[in-house]
């Protein structure tokens, strides 16, 4: 995961977190506002039953509702938040329950204080939380009514507090609906914030910052497992008379063209980006610069270079500058200083040149039998005998094999 990626990540979950954090302190001060409204009941009708029992259960509910908000923020890290949220409701409503039944029944106002749990669910539940709450709201409303014995004259109140109780829970759940709706919308955005970031706008090539990241990954791997590693450095042969000629669409065209046909051509493994301008590199793991077969990093520059050749849309050609990873300074400034340094020699040579540049120690598998003319080399091909090396021993072996190329240079006087 790149920089980018993961402080995406990290804002969107503190984004999350802190959403979350607010509806449930703004669910608890209902909640707690609800018992605040029954202990003012209580204290405007001091004559009404069991008033000593009903205002302790409202003031300790409020208090522990109250006490909870600064915790709320602290909540919102762990799994169990929605159950921490849908206990406090649950719990509320059914205290609440039992105060309507001690003051009167159905014909207590506290009555219509039932619907108020489902409110609070809306705020922080997703929808199976805020139909449980309307469920336990139902049963509520139903006991309370079983057990009042003036339920038979107490048939219009009834009806009014169940169709409140069924229009708020209804409320609820389309609020949760509409809430995961916008959070899911808010993670595509996010998703797309994150391409956008890791990617060129105009070609669709990773950027320089995103690839950078992904070759000092690969050096690390190939270091690690002892695999081989090669860089393409690819460059638009006069670029720049081609857009004072044909107009900068024209160019963008060309640059689009050129990151497409890189992307289409090389393995899903590799790494295709656009450095600048009109530079762009291919980083191609476990490969080496010429190892005899059609996935050899110099064969497929030369199926780059054919194939922009025989393009008639593009009408331009690439120099291409290659470098592989050296084991003396397996850095990812160096790799690429030695394909720049490569790609100077592939344009003096001319529109569609190929250059490569291993300095002495460079980890190379083998060389093809017609390898392409090293920068440092400029008499000719620089041969080097292949080595048939399994997996299993090539970690082992990467030492010595160095050793024995440095050497083997060495005595011929390279």
């Amino acid at each position: 995961m790149t920089s980018a990626e993961q402080t995406i990540t990290i804002a969107t979950s503190d984004h999350r977190q802190a959403s979350w954090g607010s509806n449930s302190q703004i669910a608890l001060a209902v909640l707690a506002g609800e018992w605040l409204a029954v202990l003012l009941y209580c204290l405007a009708t001091p004559r009404g039953p069991h008033r000593s029992t009903i205002e302790t259960e409202a003031l300790i509910s409020a208090f522990v509702l109250l006490a909870a908000l600064p915790a709320s923020f602290r909540m919102v890290t762990r799994n169990g938040r929605n159950s921490y949220a849908l206990s406090a409701a649950l719990a509320s409503g059914l205290a609440l329950a039992v105060c309507v039944h001690l003051d009167g029944g159905i014909r207590s106002p506290l009555f219509f204080l039932i619907a108020l749990p489902v409110v609070a669910s809306a705020l922080t539940l997703p929808g199976w939380g805020a139909a449980t709450c309307g469920i336990a709201g139902a049963l509520e409303l139903a006991v309370v009514s079983l057990v009042d014995p003036n339920l038979g004259h107490s048939g219009s109140e009834l009806l009014v507090g169940a169709s409140l109780l069924f229009g708020v829970t209804l409320v609820a759940l389309v609020s949760a609906h509409s809430r995961a709706r916008l959070e899911s919308l808010n993670d595509s955005l996010l998703g797309q914030l994150d391409e956008l970031a890791d990617t060129d706008p105009l070609t669709g090539c990773l950027n320089d910052r995103v690839f950078t990241a992904h070759l000092e990954a690969e050096i690390d791997r190939s270091l690690r497992y002892g695999e081989p590693l090669s860089l393409l450095v690819v460059d638009v042969d006069g670029f720049g008379q081609y857009n004072e000629t044909f107009g900068h669409a024209a160019g963008d065209a060309v640059l689009v063209g050129v990151g497409s046909l890189l992307q289409n051509m090389v393995r899903t493994t590799d790494v295709v980006a656009r450095l600048d301008g009109d530079r762009f590199a291919v980083l191609m793991p476990s490969t080496s610069l010429e190892d005899g077969r059609a996935d050899g990093a110099g064969q497929v520059a030369r199926r780059v270079i054919a194939a922009v050749g025989a393009s008639d849309r593009l009408g331009i050609a690439l120099s291409v500058g290659l470098s592989a990873l050296d084991i003396d300074t397996p850095s990812a400034e160096r790799m690429l200083e030695d394909a720049e340094t490569a790609l100077v020699q592939a344009k003096r040579e001319g529109p569609g040149g190929i250059a490569v540049n291993p300095p002495p120690g460079v980890r190379l598998m083998s060389f093809a039998s017609e390898p392409v003319r090293a920068a440092s080399d400029p008499a000719g091909p620089n041969p080097i005998r292949a080595r048939k090396i399994s997996r299993a021993r090539r970690a082992v072996l990467w030492s010595w094999s160095s050793t024995t190329h440095r050497s083997a240079n060495g005595s011929n006087g390279h």
